[in-house]
């Protein structure tokens, strides 16, 4: 009798280490931050840009994107992009005019919707820039990523 209780109680044991163990982590609360994308261009003005950011795509989500609202681009669609990147670690963003006015200096060229997750603070980091000009001439430019503050 003595022989079965034991084997009870570890079978009991083992039962409840194997629960607790299947239990899911809390989730600790995401932030939700806006940020936004300038293409930093001299007097040169910007006809075409296509951006490389990289993030964490395990405590980073990119879950918006849309124009930056700079003249000469359309204001009713967002830069191309593929929608693969939004939670793959790695999005290439990029967009193209022919309008004749066209933004120089610094440019608003896009606005990112990130989720922060697991108490995250790093916003993505610009990898590689490719700027144009009107004629297609590739030129120098920089671009950051800056949160936005309301």
């Amino acid at each position: 009798m003595r022989k079965y209780r034991n084997m009870l109680a570890i079978m009991l044991l083992l039962f409840a280490v194997s629960v607790h163990a299947d239990e899911p982590k809390l989730a600790t609360a995401s932030r939700f931050v806006t940020c936004v994308l300038v293409i930093e261009t001299g007097d040169k003005p910007l006809a075409a840009w296509q951006v490389e950011l990289r993030y964490d795509a395990a405590t980073t989500a990119i879950v918006g994107l849309e124009r930056g609202g700079a003249t000469g681009y359309k204001t009713d669609t967002a830069p191309r992009y593929d929608a693969r990147g939004l939670t793959a670690g790695r999005i290439k963003i990029a967009d193209f005019s022919l309008a004749d006015d066209l933004p120089a200096g610094s440019v608003r060229v896009a606005v990112l919707h990130l989720e922060l997750r697991d108490g995250a603070t790093t916003l993505p980091t610009v990898h590689t820039i490719i700027a144009a000009t009107t004629d297609g001439a590739k030129f120098t430019a920089t671009a950051t990523l800056k949160e936005e503050t309301r």
